[in-house]
């Protein structure tokens, strides 16, 4: 396996299997059409040509409530628990 992985010869100390790398790509724009929304698609993109997983995560599509530290995740949105997931899953 070629490309960007992560495994037990990377030199961080991790065994087993070597696997692609996991990029999570974040996306804070609201506005439709936003340019450094294009600059992280092209920049997933090319990590995904490396052999990289990849997710966007645009927050215009996530429909995330305001942040407030004293709620933990129950109870709130389904997409606020996939964002996290995908965070804690991410490289």
């Amino acid at each position: 396996m070629g490309g960007l992985v992560i495994g037990s010869d990377d030199g961080m100390g991790l065994t087993g299997a070597r696997r692609p790398l996991r990029v999570l790509g974040i996306g804070g724009s609201m506005r439709l059409g936003s340019k450094s929304l294009g600059a992280l698609e092209s920049a997933l993109a090319l990590a995904r040509e490396a052999g990289a997983e990849t997710t966007l995560a645009s927050v215009r599509d996530l429909a995330l409530p305001v942040y407030d530290p004293t709620i933990g995740l129950d109870g709130q949105p389904e997409s606020l628990r996939w964002l996290v997931d995908q965070v804690r899953a991410a490289d």
